[in-house]
């Protein structure tokens, strides 16, 4: 039988401890490197970055979802939708990476897949409103501004004073000539959340 004792035990546990918080401490310090350098522009050189972070801790969304993006900007949009598939299959509710794939597949000529994506997510999860805001964008793009718009309102009925939801439909009302309905809509967006742009899309 294998038998040690509780001081080696516990040296054991606290040294595991120790090397998982030094990974993921040094997955901040890349990701943190990366976002700087995807920022000024230098894209393979944050991919790096990111991909570093990644290894040093598996398990963060983020980084995963941010090497996705990268690869995606350097024209490989294959092995960015499997990176963002890896994300979803470990953190299904990352809303980032549930944007980014639905519009790689919408870009890619794929809209079916973009609308079943975001219709899942809804569907999963009714009581939140970032999935019915993701399959707005979805109907949005692809031309069912009716549907975006339901999507939108049920978003609001799960949370009224959430401020990307509201934004985006004060977008929709103006490209669908309500004016006045759209400058009232995008007046409680700013209400609720002063830095809101009142494009649709633009902040997520």
């Amino acid at each position: 039988m294998f038998v040690r004792s509780t001081a080696a035990v516990l040296f054991c546990a606290a040294l595991a401890a120790t090397l998982s918080g030094c990974n993921q401490l040094a997955g901040h310090t890349a990701n943190a490197r990366g976002k700087a350098l995807y920022e000024r522009g230098q894209i393979a050189a944050a991919a790096d970055e990111f991909r570093r972070a990644t290894l040093d801790d598996p398990a963060d969304a983020d980084y995963r979802h941010n090497l996705a993006a990268a690869t995606e900007r350097l024209a490989n949009p294959r092995q960015a939708e499997a990176l963002y598939r890896q994300t979803l299959a470990l953190h299904p509710d990352h809303q980032p990476t549930v944007h980014k794939l639905a519009e790689l597949y919408l870009n890619t000529g794929r809209p079916q897949l973009a609308r079943d994506l975001t219709a899942r997510w809804a569907a999963a999860r009714p009581g939140d409103a970032r999935p019915q805001i993701e399959l707005a964008f979805v109907q949005s793009r692809t031309g069912d501004l009716a549907g975006a718009e339901r999507s939108l309102r049920q978003a609001l009925v799960v949370e009224p004073k959430h401020a990307i939801a509201l934004a985006n439909l004060a977008d929709l009302q103006a490209r669908t000539g309500r004016a006045a309905q759209a400058k009232h809509t995008a007046a409680a967006a700013r209400e609720s959340d002063w830095t809101v742009k009142t494009t649709a899309g633009v902040r997520r």
